[in-house]
């Protein structure tokens, strides 16, 4: 299950894909609507779920457009070998710590308050793991 809609329409509609092995036609399994044609105790959970989800995502794209107006976020990549053979891993951003360091205390202070700050810290901590996964893939 997952959420789509048309872009600048906020409305969502949960779509399902009907070609996953696990789905059928043969009346076995949860229904998705009750006897009264209600949305099932499943679906319900499936769409509280998806909705959740989405709530995270929308907060996680927010928080990474601020970020940006921060201009603290850079395009990275990390280059590794995987079975004798060079390899990268790009296409993600990173906050730059010296640009981060740098961001004047009123902004922390806010940034403290929205638990952006406590955010920021974890991202910068799983970064220590990059070089690790790296040397174990090699």
């Amino acid at each position: 299950f997952v959420f789509a809609g048309a872009e600048g329409n906020e409305r969502l509609t949960l779509c399902m894909d009907d070609a996953f092995d696990g789905f059928n036609t043969a009346g076995k399994g949860e229904a998705f609507f009750d006897d009264d044609g209600q949305p099932s105790t499943f679906l319900q959970g499936q769409l509280k779920f998806n909705q959740g989800y989405q709530d995270q995502a929308n907060k996680t794209q927010a928080f990474a457009r601020g970020l940006m107006a921060l201009g603290i976020l850079e395009p990275s990549k990390i280059d590794f070998q995987y079975s004798g053979k060079k390899a990268s891993l790009g296409g993600f951003l990173t906050i730059n710590r010296e640009k981060f360091k740098a961001l004047p205390a009123k902004k922390l202070k806010e940034m403290m308050k929205s638990d952006q700050l406590e955010a920021c810290y974890q991202h910068l901590q799983s970064l220590n793991n990059l070089a690790p996964m790296a040397k174990r893939l090699s």
